[in-house]
């Protein structure tokens, strides 16, 4: 669903929301913007044009600022974002063995 570029800069983003804190990965060393996205998605097909629209219009923007203005102006995006970040991040093996 996603290029590479697209990916690239999902995982900015997804890091902004899930940074590395004591035991548990960054969302990018938890393996958020590859294969378990793709698997969240599979999940919430219902979830992939907003998904796809928040970063598209994240796309050349500082993260932090960009999920800001997301939060604000299309909060609808921003919590399929945000869902989906989050659902792939605890599908993930090394998040689950720093959460045991």
């Amino acid at each position: 669903m996603l290029d590479s570029a697209q990916r690239h800069t999902f995982a900015a983003l997804a890091n902004v929301l899930i940074p590395e804190s004591g035991p548990m990965p960054s969302a990018t060393a938890a393996g958020v913007p590859d294969a378990l996205l793709d698997q969240a998605l599979g999940y919430r097909p219902d979830l992939a044009e907003l998904f796809a629209e928040a970063v598209a219009r994240c796309t050349g923007k500082d993260p932090e600022a960009a999920l800001d203005a997301l939060a604000a102006q299309q909060p609808e995006q921003f919590q399929a974002l945000t869902l989906l970040t989050a659902g792939a991040y605890f599908l993930s093996p090394r998040t689950k063995t720093a959460l045991a």
